[in-house]
């Protein structure tokens, strides 16, 4: 019987990443808002009227006027609704007394105010934040912290990502933590994701995967990362984040080089690759580590499971 159940598990979690995918897709190619209609939440409305004034037709599937800043403003405000609910929906996994890492970016950064106020309601918990920036948000919300050196085995992470596919592997990097938030994770029992359905894709690839790089020998490095990509097919641009004048330095010192591959068809080959050029510290490919994931959209919060 546990099998089964467990089967039933990984086919309904797969079901729902599709399902999520095709619903953000299907609304990002018409340009709407990322909402459903109130048509398609069973609300009759006239045949060319959208209940959100977008002009779309009646199931909000057609071209409205062309986007403008407004527009992209009020797309940007919903994402960021979406990441503060997948986060608020991701406080389940959090109980008494446990030891919790605490991811770095703009979704973490709703994980830590939810955290923040259950802690001042009574809930007993210990952080270990992925970055400096997460650190101070957590000792503003009143969260008590530690480190991997006092306390080297947690309970779970709750941290974003910048891609996730059907597999649960992951892009993660854009905020410039990687590193931390990969040692983090390791040390943790479960691994749980909190995006938005914009985050979702079939193939990793289309969001620049960050690989973390020593200062010492840069060109060196980046030429041993460009043939590496090379020999995977891969052709898309690598740039130093930040410019060759002021790169980015992460919190541990080091350089962000930014891969824009489009798609990469065997990730955990080329992950492996990449750890084995002796300048790459780290790399922004997260694979075997999410176990599940809030994913928050038009069709409110799916919760996904690893196969």
């Amino acid at each position: 019987m546990p099998n089964i159940e467990r089967s039933q598990r990984q086919l309904n979690g797969r079901l729902i990443f599709n399902a999520a995918l095709q619903l953000f897709s299907t609304a990002q190619a018409a340009h709407v808002r990322l909402r459903l209609c109130p048509e398609l939440a069973g609300m009759l409305i006239s045949p060319n009227t959208c209940g959100f004034g977008m002009g779309c037709c009646k199931a909000c599937l057609l071209l409205p006027p062309p986007m403008g800043l407004s527009t992209i403003a009020g797309r940007d405000r919903m994402s960021d609704d979406f990441k503060r609910q997948a986060a608020e929906r991701a406080m389940e996994e959090i109980r008494d007394g446990m030891k919790v890492g605490i991811g770095t970016g703009s979704t973490a950064e709703h994980f830590v105010r939810a955290l923040g106020r259950a802690v001042r309601a009574g809930l007993k918990v210990t952080g270990v934040p992925t970055s400096e920036r997460t650190a101070a948000l957590a000792r503003e919300e009143g969260i008590p912290l530690s480190t991997l050196e006092d306390m080297p085995v947690l309970d779970v992470t709750v941290d974003g990502a910048d891609e996730i596919d059907p597999d649960m592997a992951l892009i993660k990097g854009g905020g410039g933590a990687l590193l931390r938030e990969k040692i983090v994770a390791a040390a943790s029992g479960k691994m749980v994701v909190i995006a938005d359905s914009g985050k979702l894709v079939q193939r990793l690839g289309k969001f620049p995967l960050p690989v973390e790089v020593v200062p010492f020998g840069l060109g060196a490095t980046r030429i041993a990362v460009r043939a590496v990509l090379d020999s995977h097919g891969l052709t898309g641009e690598v740039s130093l984040r930040g410019g060759e004048d002021h790169p980015f330095v992460t919190d541990g010192g080091h350089y962000i080089l930014d891969a824009s591959l489009g798609a990469i068809p065997d990730a955990a080959k080329l992950a492996a690759d990449l750890n084995l050029i002796p300048g790459v510290v780290e790399t922004g490919l997260f694979i075997g580590l999410a176990a599940k994931a809030y994913v928050a959209g038009p069709q409110g919060v799916d919760v996904i499971m690893k196969d």
